[in-house]
């Protein structure tokens, strides 16, 4: 931006001064055109139209309905053979924990997965080691 006998000298050819100028003699700048890298890729100019697709929301709860009567069959058969009370309790804690779980990650974008797993995963541990606790015993049930 200075040249050899300290004077400025603004060189708007340059991408990177031309990036950081927003106004200059008055005029303003803002925003910056695209460097010439960006402006040799084409964008097509027609976009093709989408087949709209046809949902039947019948087979579309018909299936939500079948697996809603399934767990909720297993958490049955499962108290009929399970041992202990405290354990059928737990199970079906975790297994509605392990869906509200799936529903929480599912709903959000790919770019956050990473710092939620971490969340989830020490929430996870900590509810995993409370349980055991819970079964008796010490830190071995």
């Amino acid at each position: 931006m200075v040249d050899k006998e300290k004077k400025w000298n603004f060189d708007l050819e340059d991408p990177i001064l031309r990036g950081a100028v927003v106004t200059h003699n008055k005029e303003f700048l803002w925003p910056n055109p695209n460097p010439p890298m960006l402006d040799a890729v084409k964008k097509p100019a027609v976009k093709a139209k989408k087949e709209e697709v046809v949902v039947d929301k019948y087979q579309e709860t018909l299936m939500s309905a079948l697996k809603t009567t399934g767990l909720l069959s297993s958490i049955l058969a499962l108290g009929v053979i399970c041992p202990d009370p405290h354990f059928l309790a737990m199970t079906t804690t975790f297994s509605l924990s392990v869906v509200a779980g799936y529903q929480c990650v599912w709903g959000v974008q790919p770019a956050l997965h990473t710092p939620l797993m971490s969340i989830t995963n020490a929430v996870s541990g900590v509810t995993a080691v409370g349980g055991l606790l819970l079964l008796g015993g010490s830190y071995v049930p």
